[in-house]
């Protein structure tokens, strides 16, 4: 398993310019890192799609924390193939770079009506020591196997229920 954030250095519930969380990572970079050596061998940088993956990385650290959690291999985490997301790479990770930071904003969070998937869409963005690099806009994750009944009867008598957040959840996308 690929370890694509090192650390997080905050994570607000309330936080983010809609006020349904936030989560800020982090990751170290070496010049000998296999992503560096492996993508071309005549232009060291991180692929776009690693880049994506990282922040998609730290949003699942953020959804497990809020209680969205199952046993392995009973939900899948996949974008919702109605929401259009929006890509812009602005500069790379190279191999002089010393550190990234993945910063993720949730936009809406609720259960999609008809089957009680819980979903996620997000703002991203990402920054190669100290200078934003990435955004993506409308990330859209939705955990395919997991349903609303399932996250409430798993935290119905666990004290802390109170980390799923209740305001702000819609039933549909």
């Amino acid at each position: 398993q690929m370890t694509l954030v090192h650390r997080v250095l905050m994570l607000d519930p309330r936080g983010g310019r809609f006020g349904l969380g936030q989560i800020t990572g982090e990751a170290d970079i070496h010049p000998d890192d296999w992503f560096l050596t492996c993508h071309f061998v005549d232009d060291r940088v991180m692929p776009g799609t690693l880049m994506y993956e990282c922040c998609l990385h730290t949003l699942r650290i953020y959804l497990l924390r809020m209680g969205w959690v199952a046993n392995t291999n009973e939900v899948v985490y996949e974008p919702i193939a109605e929401v259009t997301s929006q890509l812009k790479c602005r500069g790379p990770v190279l191999e002089k770079t010393h550190r990234v930071q993945y910063e993720i904003t949730l936009k809406e969070v609720g259960y999609q009506n008809g089957t009680g998937t819980p979903y996620v869409l997000a703002d991203a963005l990402m920054y190669a020591d100290g200078k934003a690099i990435v955004q993506m806009n409308n990330m859209s994750v939705q955990l395919t196997g997991l349903t609303r009944a399932r996250v409430e009867s798993l935290w119905l008598n666990q004290s802390s229920r109170q980390s799923i957040p209740s305001d702000g959840k819609k039933d549909t996308i």
